[in-house]
């Protein structure tokens, strides 16, 4: 599965996290297949900080209709000036924080 954020940028620092820290293959994937639907839940959250509830209410409309994530940014992109700033910004905040935790448990 993709998601929009990745029509704007690649989770590249935890990606090479997991990789170098992890031996199993299929636990590989998984876990990459959580930090992917974390960030992307993170990153839908902040984006929507930003919006008016007209706005907050088209977008959640578009993603639980699962339009396409070209659609999804496009749309963003018309109330969020800087939306392709705030999600890589944000998206590098959360790979920190993801790759900080899993540090802690270990």
């Amino acid at each position: 599965m993709t998601y929009f954020f990745e029509e704007i940028t690649e989770i590249k620092e935890i990606t090479l996290f997991i990789e170098s820290n992890c031996d199993d293959d299929h636990e590989k994937c998984e876990l990459i297949d959580i930090v992917k639907e974390t960030i992307h839940h993170k990153v839908l959250d902040s984006i929507l900080d930003l919006l008016d509830q007209d706005q907050k209410e088209e977008l959640l409309l578009l993603h639980y209709n699962k339009a396409e994530n070209k659609t999804i940014v496009e749309k963003a992109k018309e109330w969020v000036a800087e939306l392709e700033d705030v999600v890589k910004e944000k998206v590098r905040e959360y790979e920190q924080e993801l790759i900080a935790s899993i540090r802690e448990e270990n």
